[in-house]
């Protein structure tokens, strides 16, 4: 048995007020970015939260790699509060979305032989807060690519109706689009609330 550390994260529609309070959010000092499983979202949250975009203009969708399993989810923007603490804006992953059914995951994230955790029984918490000491969940690999402008395998994807293709996260000045890590986000993304 793993031990396991859980905290309870308040989850907003950026700037506004359709917020929720979800519990059981595993802390993992191995990952990096919050992410929460959809079934957990009431439908008001779920509703508002924005769809990030790849650099296509189609939506970004995530396939996160855990040591026993993979997730699929798009990448949505959400303000977070923890504590005393918020950080606005944040890129996360809304993992099982139903937007993006498992049949829509492409074999280079499916194929490695993992299980699929888009559930919560699967998954084992609500979400998780990934705390790791990269500013993007992947590296600043998936903003440039290693060597540049090629895609890593695996990670991020350019979702339109005919099928998903990998892709590049697209890297405004202030912080990445990919799933970040809140507290490297920027210095000035967590505020006392």
């Amino acid at each position: 048995m793993v031990n396991t550390a859980y905290v309870t994260v308040t989850l907003c529609a950026p700037g506004g007020t359709t917020c929720q309070t979800i519990d059981h959010v595993s802390v993992d000092t191995a990952s990096f970015g919050f992410r929460v499983i959809a079934s957990v979202l009431n439908s008001s949250l779920a509703q508002a939260l924005p769809q990030t975009q790849a650099s296509s203009g189609q939506p970004l969708v995530e396939c996160t790699q855990f040591a026993d399993g993979y997730v699929w989810g798009p990448v949505k923007t959400a303000d977070l509060k923890i504590g005393g603490e918020e950080a606005a804006s944040v890129p996360i992953q809304v993992i099982g979305d139903s937007a993006f059914p498992t049949s829509t995951v492409p074999t280079d994230c499916s194929s490695l032989g993992k299980t699929n955790e888009n559930t919560v029984a699967a998954f084992g918490a609500n979400g998780i807060l990934g705390i790791g000491v990269f500013r993007e969940d992947c590296g600043p690999g998936c903003a440039t690519g290693v060597p540049p402008g090629t895609v890593p395998a695996g990670t991020y994807y350019s979702c339109p109706p005919s099928g998903c293709t990998g892709t590049l996260t697209p890297r405004p000045a202030a912080r990445s689009c990919s799933a970040s890590t809140p507290r490297a986000t920027t210095r000035s993304a967590w505020r006392r609330s």
